[in-house]
């Protein structure tokens, strides 16, 4: 894919050209992390202002699909995200987001929960105009503060301000959120399974690799550390545990990498289990978020209810 830089875009950021061809950003960020955007035959690994007669070629071949109209079913995409909504004051939304949905748009992602948020706040501003009353809620720009992981379930923290955004953002970095997850392993090693301790803390490095044409987090000493506590709930049929997982720290597939530390895999995970299963869901759900009361003036403490199919595991 190549693409020519004439006057017009003189000066212009590459990201900035490249997301207005249709390229999210997400993609435009691993393009740039690997390597495979080359401007007039020089590989660049970093945002760059555009000169005009600049060739930006990408090496990778990409899939690209526009965003879906959200006019079109916009009443169904409303609906869909204020159902999924199971807390909210002036500051944010909380929402029980399911497996399966895309936080951002990426590669091959078309729908996400930031489709239905931007249907859901256009459509809230139509209701505005139509009604000319305060029925409805003030429209105000929704900004998704933290990511979780497409097959993970759970509560996602979505901010109704600028000001509620970067208070979030600080208190993640400032470890002031607290969340907790439920997953339920699977051990094919007897000997993995009847050792586990009650309750530990997994500590270690993780670092992102690409193996065999795919992008996975494996444990290194050149990594960044990653610190999880568990605690065992229940043990299954010999072979499953039910476990409670509070990680310190929010590196990508932490979770699903410190399974494996402790001998196991997450149910249903097709990326790192070493042997695959038949599983549709992932077994992996953010149940809990306690955000501390330096945040907003007071403690807020959002629950969920473990999905259907975990219950049926159980």
């Amino acid at each position: 894919m190549k693409f020519f830089i004439d006057e017009s875009h003189d000066g212009q950021k590459l990201c900035n050209f490249l997301k207005k061809q249709s390229i999210p950003f997400s993609m435009i960020n691993k393009l740039l992390r690997t390597k495979q955007i080359k401007i007039n035959d020089s590989t660049i690994s970093s945002n760059v202002n555009l000169k005009n007669g600049d060739k930006i070629e990408i090496l990778a071949k990409l899939e690209i699909e526009k965003k879906p109209n959200l006019e079109k079913d916009l009443d169904e995409l409303y609906e869909k995200f204020k159902s999924m909504i199971i807390f909210e004051n002036k500051d944010l939304i909380a929402i029980n987001k399911p497996d399966h949905l895309a936080v951002q748009l990426g590669t091959k992602v078309k729908f996400c929960v930031e489709t239905l948020m931007n249907a859901y706040t256009m459509k809230l501003s139509e209701l505005n105009k139509s009604s000319g009353s305060e029925n409805y809620p003030k429209v105000q720009k929704l900004r998704i503060v933290h990511r979780i992981d497409k097959d993970t379930s759970g509560i996602l923290l979505i901010a109704k301000t600028i000001d509620s955004a970067r208070k979030l953002t600080k208190a993640f970095e400032d470890k002031l959120i607290h969340k907790t997850y439920f997953a339920i392993l699977s051990f094919t090693d007897k000997q993995a399974y009847n050792s586990i301790q009650s309750f530990g803390t997994i500590v270690n490095k993780l670092k992102k690799q690409t193996i065999s044409g795919e992008e996975l987090v494996v444990v290194s000493n050149s990594g960044d550390e990653a610190i999880t506590d568990y605690e065992v709930v229940k043990k299954l049929n010999h072979r499953y545990i039910l476990i409670k997982f509070m990680p310190l720290t929010g590196r990508t597939h932490q979770l699903r990498v410190h399974s494996k530390t402790l001998g196991g895999y997450i149910l249903g995970d097709q990326k790192y289990a070493l042997q695959k299963d038949n599983e549709k869901h992932l077994h992996l759900n953010a149940s809990q978020v306690v955000i501390n009361k330096k945040v907003f003036g007071h403690e807020i403490t959002i629950n969920i209810p473990l999905p259907d199919f975990f219950k049926n595991k159980l």
